[in-house]
């Protein structure tokens, strides 16, 4: 698998020699000004975070309005998910319920054409909707294996990742992933998403 720091690393491949690489701060691009926007948050409770990586990324953070409400829900689930397994039952984990946050990672591979980069984002798609075998446990496994869903009316090419929430994004010569996880439906994070990508498309080229 190749380079990437918000999804499965052979979404992104490694740039040639004649290739730019690109040395664009995330975090400028996630300004609190973008931020509150889009989203009804203060200055002061937004944190943001920065990963020093190939493909340099930035996460912004912000605890949720209702969290000690969700808290105490997930303790109440948690509770039943012990019962029930002692009972035997097949059953999932409750996800603990974390705060609000955007991530933006930045392709780090300029390329060269638009062609070019058009190529390397359908392939890295076509490779996370077959996923990459393993071996896990002495047995042969699909894992990273994602739907992703085209999106019409960002940049020049987008798809939606369901699984991971996350808006993955061709624009000109520039590949770019941008994860909200703010609301609790799947929808609202998408078209969210969807939006904020459209400026950033502008921005990034």
């Amino acid at each position: 698998m190749l380079r990437l720091i918000i999804i499965p690393t052979f979404l992104c491949s490694v740039h040639s020699e004649s290739e730019h690489v690109n040395t664009d701060d995330p975090c400028a691009f996630l300004n609190n000004q973008l931020i509150q926007e889009f989203f009804e948050v203060d200055a002061g409770d937004i944190n943001r975070e920065s990963s020093e990586s190939s493909n340099p990324s930035c996460t912004v953070g912000w605890v949720k309005p209702n969290i000690e409400e969700l808290q105490k829900s997930h303790q109440q689930a948690m509770s039943q998910y012990m019962q029930d397994k002692m009972a035997g039952k097949d059953v999932k984990m409750p996800a603990y319920p974390g705060n609000n946050h955007v991530r933006l990672t930045i392709h780090s591979t300029v390329f060269n054409d638009k062609a070019s980069a058009e190529h390397s984002f359908n392939t890295a798609m076509q490779r996370l909707q077959k996923g990459t075998t393993m071996e896990v446990n002495g047995k042969t496994e699909t894992v990273f294996q994602y739907d992703t869903v085209p999106v019409e009316n960002v940049a020049d090419a987008a798809h939606w990742i369901e699984g991971l929430s996350q808006l993955s994004v061709q624009s000109g010569v520039r590949i770019f992933h941008l994860k909200v996880k703010v609301y609790d439906t799947a929808e609202e994070n998408r078209e969210t998403a969807e939006k904020i990508a459209q400026k950033l498309a502008l921005t990034l080229n």
